[in-house]
Order: structure tokens, then C-alpha cells, then sequence
């Protein structure tokens, strides 16, 4: 065997052995899923139809709300596939909805559903809206910037850190709206905000989690901090950014406000999304518990122990794959891309039906991987976990971050290899 022969087998091996250890398998399909997208809540004038996928129920209601007063609770009706229907007729605009379910003759918490889109202060219950009264004016018109793949660059920004202090100059400081305001400056003069991003010729910003997360009080937005790698409601946007948390649509009109002015400044807008993981009091987790990592007592759990502030989710369980890929599509109706938190701990084919899903409403979507230190990785394979390598990520990605190489730069701060060195292996990248 010549010496390419056996080089070309060699890589060849080492694939199949990487991609065994890192993709994660499905369980079988325990409960039926029903076969067309899950709409929860489908607002009319004439009515309003709800619908919950819970298919270990013996009953399942859903209750309105004018405020904190309930004002109607109507008992659902299941179906074969698991989906539980209820109308409520009239013109329910205004109000807000949760469901409950049973299980085990057990009444479990109210929740606003998985797929819920606009919610009240703190998210656990959902509103009925027109969601065509959140689009800003001229949002039929708005375009993704056109960039060639070789021009982009990528600004990360945390939508409170870029305007909440007072030398930013914003009349909405840390809000979605502050990002989009054009003409504000530092008392030095200097351009802030969405100025700020186009003077540095940014092609692109990765905006930190906007899903809704659950360590915020949203009534006290400016009393806590945090980036929102906990995520509770997949489909709805964080209230902690909104001039008006109590205002369900007020939300998600202002962040279309925001994606619209940055597309107007030639900027395209990346979601940072959380899919490993969600917070411990996360819809999902009272709905879908099937859905997450146990423990040997069977208690929620995660793999990285310092993440005190999340539970991890079983990618064994096809029914999360489905859900999670339709708000990926919901989200990419909105932006132009995605960063994937701790993608390498998610299975690679997961990412790569994503990928497909999206491209059928955004076919040019960029997609930006968070890949992890080899370290880490080695850590989760001796655990049985999911841990894709970044030449494995490209197959679904267009970028990783560049952990491959990252021992040639700790190697160069610890004086035992020179930058040209580290700058030679970022070029082969």
C-alpha cells in the first residue's frame, strides 16, 4: 500500500470513528406525533382555536384570561396523533390563554405552550394576537443585505450592553428599539448604536439569546443582568428588551423594528440560539419532561456540572427534534442566520435537517457553529455524550469558531510556539 492509499484510509477511518462517537441516535417514536405543524393558538375575529400536543394526558383544558382574572375554562378534545383542540368563540383579542394537562390523574402547572409567540410578563402565559398587528410599517418591503461570502464580518453584541449606559446617548438604553435608533453619540461626539456598527463596516451581528429566558424578573428589567443562555419559550422573543414587557405585541414589534433598520443600514441580524439546554422552569420542561437528561434518581440533570443554571436535553427523543427544527424555521421568517450555542453537544444530523428545514424559507441563512475545545470534547465522549469535532460541524455549518487550533495560541502565550506559527495554522483554516 503506497503511502496516499494509506493516508486517504486512514482519514477515511478516523471520520466514521469521529462520527459514531459524536451523533447522537433517535429513540423510536414512543407517542404519535401529528403529522402538520402545531399551531397552538390560531387567532380570528370570529374565534380563536387552540391546540396542544400532549400525548401522555387523560385531560386537557385551557383557560382565558382578562389579566390575572380567569373568564373562561373550556375543556379540550384529543385526538388519535395526541393533539388536544379547543375553540373559543367570539372575538378574544386581548386576552391571554394557558393550557393544563393531566397526567397520571395529576393536574400539571399551567403553561403557555411550547409554541407559544407573544406572552405576558414573564412568559407563562400566552396572548391571543393578530401577530400582522407586530409588523412595523414597510416590513412587507424588508430585504436581506446581499454580501459574498468572502466580505462578511460578524459583530457580537448583547442588545442591553450596547445602549444601557448613559454615554450611548439612547432614548431607549438597552431596549430593541435603542439598537435601531439612528443619530445618537457619546458626549464625546462619537457615533453609538446602529451608527456605531456601520462606521466599523460590520456585514453582519450576532445578537446574544433573544428567545425568551427565564432569569429575569421582566416587570424589573434594569434590577438583574444576564446574556440568556436559559432559555423558557423558544418562539418568543425576551421581554427584558421591550419598552413594554406587559405589552405582548410590544416585544416583537420592536424587534422586527430592530432587523428592519439593520437590513436598512446593509446589516444582517444572527440569532444566537440555545438548543442543548433549557432552563430548569422552561415550558418545555413542565410540559415535555420526557424530553431531558435524567439523573440515576431520575431528577433533570445536566452533563457539565457548572452550568447550575440549565438542564440538558435527550436528543434521543425524535418528537424534539421536530419541534425545536419549527422554531428554527419560525425564527428564520425573521433573520438571516444563526449562531448555535454549544452546538458540538447537539447531534450533527440534527443540525443537518435544520439546516435543510430553514433553507426552505431562507436559503441563504448563514450558519455559525460554537464548537468547543478539544478538552471538552474528550470530557464528553468519556461520558457517553454527544461531541461533534469542528471538521465534522462543517457539514452543516459555515463557520466554527476555531477550536481546532486553539492549543497553538495557548501554546503562544506560554512562549512554547511564536505568532507566525499560530498565524500559519489560522490560514488553514
Amino acid at each position: 500500500m503506497n503511502i496516499y492509499n494509506f493516508f486517504l484510509r486512514s482519514t477515511a477511518l478516523m471520520a466514521a470513528v469521529a462520527t459514531l462517537a459524536c451523533c447522537g441516535k433517535q429513540t423510536k417514536e414512543a407517542f404519535p406525533v401529528p403529522e402538520k405543524p402545531i399551531l397552538e393558538m390560531d387567532y380570528s375575529a370570529e374565534k380563536t382555536t387552540f391546540e396542544v400536543w400532549a400525548p401522555t394526558a387523560e385531560k386537557a383544558v385551557v383557560r382565558l384570561y382578562d389579566g390575572n382574572k380567569m373568564v373562561e375554562e373550556i375543556e379540550m378534545k384529543s385526538s388519535n396523533d395526541g393533539l388536544w383542540t379547543a375553540t373559543a368563540k367570539g372575538d378574544k383579542k386581548g386576552l391571554y390563554y394557558a393550557f393544563q394537562v393531566t397526567v397520571d390523574g395529576k393536574p400539571l402547572k399551567e403553561t403557555a405552550g411550547i409554541f407559544a409567540r407573544a406572552l405576558n410578563v414573564n412568559g407563562d402565559r400566552g396572548a391571543i394576537i393578530d401577530l400582522n398587528d407586530t409588523n412595523p410599517e414597510g416590513w412587507a418591503e424588508d430585504k436581506t443585505p446581499v454580501v459574498p461570502s468572502s466580505e462578511i464580518v460578524i459583530y457580537e453584541m448583547h442588545y442591553r450592553d450596547m445602549t444601557a449606559h448613559a454615554s450611548a446617548g439612547s432614548s431607549y438604553p438597552g431596549k430593541y428599539l435603542g439598537m435601531a435608533e439612528h443619530g445618537t453619540r457619546s458626549k464625546e461626539g462619537l457615533a453609538t448604536g446602529i451608527d456605531h456598527l456601520v462606521e466599523m463596516g460590520i456585514t453582519h451581528l450576532h445578537l446574544l439569546p433573544t428567545a425568551d429566558f427565564g432569569s429575569i424578573d421582566e416587570s424589573k428589567p434594569t434590577d438583574q443582568y444576564n446574556w440568556g443562555y436559559e432559555p423558557k419559550n423558544y418562539s418568543a422573543p425576551e421581554g427584558t428588551y421591550s419598552t413594554n414587557p406587559a405589552d405582548p405585541k410590544a416585544r416583537i414589534r420592536e424587534l422586527k423594528t430592530l432587523v428592519q433598520a439593520l437590513h436598512k443600514a446593509g446589516i444582517n441580524v444572527v440569532l444566537d440560539v440555545v438548543y442543548n439546554h433549557t432552563s430548569p422552569d422552561s415550558v418545555l420542561a413542565h410540559d415535555h419532561p420526557e424530553f431531558f437528561l435524567r439523573d440515576e434518581n431520575g431528577n433533570p440533570t445536566r452533563r457539565v456540572a457548572d452550568w447550575s443554571d440549565i438542564v440538558d436535553l435527550d436528543y434521543r427523543n425524535a418528537p424534539l427534534w421536530d419541534y425545536q427544527i419549527e422554531t428554527l424555521v419560525q425564527w428564520a421568517k425573521i433573520v438571516d442566520g444563526f449562531r448555535c450555542d454549544v452546538a458540538s453537544s447537539v447531534p450533527l444530523e440534527f443540525w443537518c435537517r435544520a439546516r435543510e428545514a430553514v433553507a426552505a424559507v431562507r436559503p441563504d441563512a448563514i450558519w455559525l457553529a460554537e464548537s468547543v475545545h478539544g478538552i471538552h470534547n474528550r470530557y464528553m465522549r468519556a461520558q457517553g455524550a454527544v461531541a461533534v469535532s469542528d471538521g465534522d460541524l462543517y457539514r452543516a455549518f459555515d463557520m466554527t469558531y476555531d477550536y481546532d487550533i486553539w492549543p497553538h495560541i495557548e501554546e503562544m502565550f506560554e512562549d512554547r510556539r511564536n505568532f507566525k506559527t499560530y498565524l500559519h495554522m489560522l490560514n488553514m483554516q
